[in-house]
Formats: C-alpha cells, structure tokens, sequence
C-alpha cells in the first residue's frame, strides 16, 4: 500500500479535505474515535486484505502512514504502545476479583449508512450476519447497530483482555424477553448488559461479574462487619442499582437534549 492509497482511503472515512492530513495531525481528531479507527480497519481488510493494528494505535497521521506503507517502498514500521498486539482473544475469559464496568457512548451517524447493511464493508468487519439481521427487524436499523456498537466497547472497557480481538468474537445477543447479552466465543460472558439509544445517541453499559467468593460464615461476616456498613453479600446488588440509577438518567437527559 503506498501513501496516495491511505490518503484516500483516511480522506474518504474522515470526510476531511488533503489539506487537513498533515503529519503531525491527530488520527483520533480526523477518526472521530474508535469507531472511526473501525470504519477504517473494515476497509483496510475489504479494499486490500490488509489488517494492521497500527490503526487502533498510531497516534498522528504520519505514524498511520508510516505503518501501512512499510514493506512497499515506505519507511519502517514503529513500535507504539498498544493493550494487546494479539489479534486474537484469551483462551478463557478472564475474571477479576472485583466488579469491572464498561461504558460507551455514540452518535448513530457515526454508524454508516447503507442501502444494505449486510452487504456494508463496515457492517460485515464488525457485525455477525446475526446481529445485522437482528436490527434490520427494528424500527432503525442504524439505531440498533449504533447500540450493538457500544454494547461491544463497553465489554471490552470492562474486560481489557479483549482489546484488539476480533470484532466478531464478541457478539450482543438478545434473550426471548429482548435482554441483551454479551456472546464471546459461543460462551455468555459473566455480566449484565444494558443499551439504549434515543433521538442521535446510542449508549451502552456492561457490568462484568466478579470472580465467585467462597461463601463467609454469617457470624463471621457479622464479627467482622463495620457498624453502619452495608452488608457485604449485598454490595454488589448495590452497585448494579446505583449503575441502573445512572443509566437511566443518562437515557433520560438523552431524551430531553433531542
């Protein structure tokens, strides 16, 4: 791939002008963020075989370059920092000892749009057919996908071993009842899962399990319990109320900003 290519190739999914494509340019200023960086792995891996995880990590324009032109005539690759250089997923999914929380929030434009979304190059590198069926049943598709979208960046940001997996390892699935839930390799990840979307955004929380505790005596829990403290057995239910409280004044000011 040559540098003409990723000017291209940045300018199209940037929607920015040549001009605007300096060196020293933030990738994350023209992306607009990691679901820019996805939109243009997606086409990275349609438009030429090409995955690279320089574009999830390269920090300006010029790093991107330097990345994707390497072994064409272009200069060496660099080594920049980056949560996991595997491409793929742990073995087993890890579990903390403590409960982990992971939230994203997106504009539904940012989803492109399609004439049809299971053709979409976007849509195909980070949807399973699945998924895409599931919100082309809805009311706004585009709504759904966004949700789905943010539904993936809040597990990863709640369980950090994910990062840099493959997009399609992780799948958001829905119950009989419609209650989302977190797929990764055919196994349901230990969690809870909540996302909406209202008027231009789309928002998703993910609350990873902790790791099972043997259970305490009662006599000892109450020996050991600070006067005026909550039950510890009950902390966690806490949290996750505490959490559902912030959601849905999240979703509530959603509502009120359309």
């Amino acid at each position: 791939m040559n540098a003409e290519e990723v000017r291209v190739l940045v300018c199209s999914i940037a929607k920015a002008p040549a001009e605007q494509l300096l060196p020293a340019a933030s990738l994350s200023g023209l992306l607009g963020g990691s679901l820019g960086r996805a939109r243009l792995d997606a086409a990275l891996r349609s438009r030429y075989g090409i995955s690279n995880p320089a574009v999830y990590r390269a920090r300006t324009y010029s790093e991107l370059c330097s990345a994707l032109c390497a072994g064409a005539g272009g200069e060496a690759p660099i080594d920049l920092p980056f949560a996991s250089d595997s491409p793929e997923a742990p073995a087993e999914m890890p579990v903390e000892d403590h409960t982990t929380v992971g939230i994203d929030l997106e504009r539904v434009d940012s989803i492109p749009e399609a004439g049809d979304y299971r053709e979409d190059e976007f849509c195909k590198n980070i949807f399973t057919p699945r998924e895409i069926a599931y919100a082309l049943l809805q009311p706004s598709p585009r709504q759904s996908l966004a949700a789905m979208w943010c539904a993936k960046e809040a597990f990863r940001k709640a369980v950090p071993a994910y990062l840099g997996s493959d997009w399609n390892r992780t799948v958001v699935s829905h119950a009989n009842q419609g209650k989302p839930y977190i797929v990764v390799d055919g196994k349901t990840a230990p969690g809870t899962l909540s996302l909406t979307h209202a008027g231009d955004l789309a928002l998703a929380v993910f609350v990873a399990a902790p790791a099972p505790v043997a259970p305490q005596p009662l006599v000892d829990e109450l020996r050991t319990q600070t006067p005026g403290a909550p039950p510890k057995s009950g902390r966690y239910a806490q949290a996750i109320a505490v959490l559902a409280l912030i959601f849905s004044l999240f979703a509530s000011l959603f509502c009120i900003l359309r």
